[in-house]
């Protein structure tokens, strides 16, 4: 259901003249995902409402082998009690949810 609300988002956002897309690829100028059929089709992340839109991004953007900007309303990751602005390696916190840092981090990978 959330995901489905993110794709209903989605649409009000190509309301106001953005493209929209449906499958992961690199797109030919700005364009908003419609997630639902691409997170069906995939199945990347675990079915829980613990994952957000955070960790369906850094998933989409290591699928295209991309950097991540996460724009959120704090200024940084919280590690060990320090704000954290740039992240090059897994670790929880509470600014996002359990499964972002090991999707944008797998093992084995840096």
């Amino acid at each position: 259901m959330a995901i489905a609300a993110m794709e209903q988002y989605a649409w009000y956002i190509a309301v106001h003249g953005v493209e929209t897309m449906d499958e992961i690829g690199m797109p030919e100028g700005i364009r908003v995902l419609l997630p639902y059929r691409v997170m069906r089709m995939e199945d990347p992340l675990p079915h829980t409402w613990e994952v957000t839109s955070d960790s369906i991004s850094a998933w989409v953007a290591h699928r295209l082998n991309l950097p991540l900007l996460l724009l959120k309303s704090v200024d940084g990751l919280t590690r060990d009690g320090m704000l954290d602005t740039r992240v090059i390696e897994a670790f929880l916190c509470r600014e996002v949810d359990p499964y972002f840092s090991p999707t944008c981090f797998p093992t084995g990978s840096r």
